[in-house]
This record gives structure tokens, C-alpha cells and sequence, in this order.
């Protein structure tokens, strides 16, 4: 989020944020100049602490719904236009990540079929 940001302050065009950010690498001058205005002590916590401290917490909790919101709307599109299933048949669904207990935290999938 944090080299979104700075790119975004280096008039990048939203389009190609997403490709500017994979090219951006942390120890571009620029990008440590800018997360420094916010974290001085960069140098010594170093750039991934640094960006935690960075970002607010509700704009990471933001991001991250919407990405979970998209992930399950493409599987959903997936389901739907490439095999072919009913749109009323597919539900995709989150499960509830805060009360999840730490050791079920793994990413998957969980695929229930019944018929009718």
C-alpha cells in the first residue's frame, strides 16, 4: 500500500500502479525518502515495519475485505461463465477470519456440492 501511495504522489497513472509497484524495488531512494517523512526510524526497524507503522490499520483492513470481496466475485464469475454453472447454484462465501481459531488459518477452498 505503501509504494501505491508513493507512486501515486509521482503522478503514475492508476492504470499502471499495479506495474510500477512489482518494478519498485525497497531499496529505491524515493520510496525510503518518502516512507521516512512518516517513519523516521526506517533505518532502524527496517522497510516492512516501517510500512506497518506507515499504513492505518483501518485502510488495511479496507484493502484487505476488498481483495477477499474480488477473490470470491472471480471465483464466482469462474463458476459461472467458464463451467457453465447456474449463477443461482454458486454461493461463495468468506468465513468468519476473526472468531477462525489460528490453526485453521490456512488458505483454501472448501467445495460443497449438493443435488437436487
Amino acid at each position: 500500500m505503501v509504494k501505491s501511495e508513493y507512486l501515486a504522489r509521482q503522478a503514475i497513472s492508476p492504470d499502471s500502479i499495479g506495474f510500477a509497484t512489482a518494478g519498485l524495488r525497497d531499496d529505491d531512494a524515493g520510496l525510503l525518502a518518502y516512507i521516512r517523512t512518516s517513519v523516521p526510524e526506517i533505518d532502524s526497524i527496517g522497510i516492512e515495519k516501517a510500512c506497518i507503522r506507515a499504513v492505518e490499520p483501518d485502510k488495511i483492513n479496507a484493502r484487505f475485505l476488498s481483495i477477499l470481496e474480488e477473490r470470491n466475485r472471480l471465483v464466482s464469475d469462474f463458476l459461472v461463465r467458464e463451467q457453465g454453472l447456474p449463477g443461482e447454484s454458486v454461493l461463495v462465501q468468506t468465513i468468519d477470519l476473526v472468531n477462525l481459531p489460528q490453526e485453521l488459518r490456512v488458505p483454501q477452498f472448501k467445495i460443497e456440492v449438493s443435488m437436487k
